[in-house]
């Protein structure tokens, strides 16, 4: 069952994959450069797109940093992401249901923020990395005001940011700090019978980020 919905996904996608590569409201988002701008990533790092799609995200991140990997299950995907940037690098299609836990180890933080428009899809929408994250017991940001946001609050599972948007997800990494990353990891183990996640994380939390920017 599983392998006939991944071969669904990858003929659909992969049948798309040239228009999402040249789609302006995936491509030209107002939210690529903020997202950029808020992370400030610097030439050193090596970084990571999860379910990259046609690689809007990857693309813009891959000049301002040494390494970009970029993850997808659709092949066709990754082939347009990769026929635009020297520094990506494409694997293949990754196994979600072998593989997750080795991606989601490796992240401190997912953004679980899929919106192009308000008052459209954007608004209700819940994109996986939510499941994806509360599996693998990854804390993740959202946009208030929205289905993902709500269940983020309800859950406990994370941050939720109103507008001004980008300038409240700035102030809270630059004050974030450990103990408020462990409360949130506690919450998702926290539940009884029925928790979110069973185990703690290891090794995915690193306070480099947070001690670089308080210098």
């Amino acid at each position: 069952m599983a392998d006939d919905v991944t071969a669904s996904v990858q003929s659909q996608f992969g049948r798309a994959a040239a228009d999402y590569a040249t789609s302006s409201v995936h491509a030209q988002g107002e939210s690529l450069a903020r997202i950029v701008e808020l992370t400030a990533p610097k030439k050193t790092w090596e970084a990571l797109d999860v379910a990259t799609g046609a690689g809007h995200t990857a693309a813009i991140f891959a000049p301002h940093v040494a390494s970009m990997i970029a993850s997808d299950i659709t092949d066709e995907m990754l082939h347009q992401v990769c026929r635009r940037t020297d520094n990506m690098h494409f694997f293949g299609a990754y196994d979600s249901a072998r593989e997750l836990d080795q991606i989601y180890g490796a992240i401190d933080i997912a953004w679980a923020v899929d919106f192009s428009a308000q008052g459209a899809n954007s608004d209700w929408l819940i994109p996986n990395r939510i499941y994806e994250s509360g599996l693998y017991g990854v804390p993740v940001i959202a946009r208030k005001d929205t289905t993902t946001g709500q269940r983020v609050e309800e859950l406990g599972m994370g941050w939720s940011f109103a507008e001004p948007f980008g300038a409240n997800v700035e102030t809270f990494l630059s004050e974030l700090d450990v103990k408020d990353y462990d409360r949130t990891v506690s919450t998702l183990m926290a539940g009884g019978s029925d928790p979110v996640i069973t185990k703690k994380p290891e090794g995915a939390w690193t306070p480099a980020i947070y001690d670089a920017m308080k210098k």
